[in-house]
C-alpha cells in the first residue's frame, strides 16, 4: 500500500528477518504497520541515508517488532506524549505534514488489544525506532526460525 510513497521519496525499505504468523484480526495488524511505516516516510526529512527497518524477535512469551528509520527523529520532551491522541511532537511542523495525531494512538490501542505494549526511541536528526510487542499466545509455536539477526548472505561460489 505504501510502495509508491516509499519508491517515490527514494527511500530504501528492509525486512530484516521473516515475520511470523499471528493469529489476530489482519485488518488491524496491518493498520499497526501501516500507520508506523506512514509516519517513517512522512518524517524521513532530506537525510542522505533514507531508510526503513522492519524486523522481529520471537520470544516463549511475547513477539516483539520494530520499524527503525533514518528520519528526522522525535524531541525527547514528546516522546512521552507521541502515543496520546492529538499530540504531534513540536520538530514536525517544520515538515509541513498533514496528521491529526491519532495514528500512534491507535497503534497502542491495537497493541493493547493483543496484550503487547509499544514504545519509542529515538534521537533527533538520526532516526527513530518504534517498538511493539505482541503476547505469545497471540503467535503460533510452530514458527520459522526468526531471530532479531538479519538474513545472512550466503557467500558466493568460487
Amino acid at each position: 500500500m505504501l510502495e509508491n510513497d516509499i519508491k517515490s521519496r527514494g527511500i530504501d525499505f528492509i525486512i530484516d528477518n521473516e515475520l511470523p504468523v499471528i493469529t489476530c484480526e489482519k485488518a488491524r495488524l496491518r493498520q499497526v504497520f501501516q500507520n508506523l511505516i506512514d509516519n517513517a516516510i512522512k518524517y524521513m526529512g532530506d537525510g542522505p541515508l533514507r531508510q526503513i527497518q522492519i524486523g522481529c524477535s520471537v520470544g516463549d512469551n511475547e513477539t516483539e517488532f520494530y520499524v527503525r528509520d533514518t528520519g528526522i527523529g522525535i524531541d525527547p520532551e514528546d516522546i512521552s506524549k507521541v502515543f496520546f491522541v492529538f499530540r504531534r511532537g513540536k520538530n514536525t511542523a517544520n515538515c509541513n505534514t498533514p496528521g491529526k495525531g491519532v495514528g500512534l494512538a491507535s497503534c497502542k490501542s491495537i497493541v493493547e488489544t493483543y496484550n503487547g505494549s509499544i514504545w519509542v526511541e529515538s534521537e533527533l536528526g538520526k532516526g527513530s525506532t518504534f517498538w511493539f510487542t505482541i503476547n505469545g499466545k497471540f503467535v503460533p509455536t510452530s514458527q520459522p526460525d526468526i531471530t532479531n539477526e538479519p538474513p545472512v548472505e550466503p557467500a558466493a561460489a568460487a
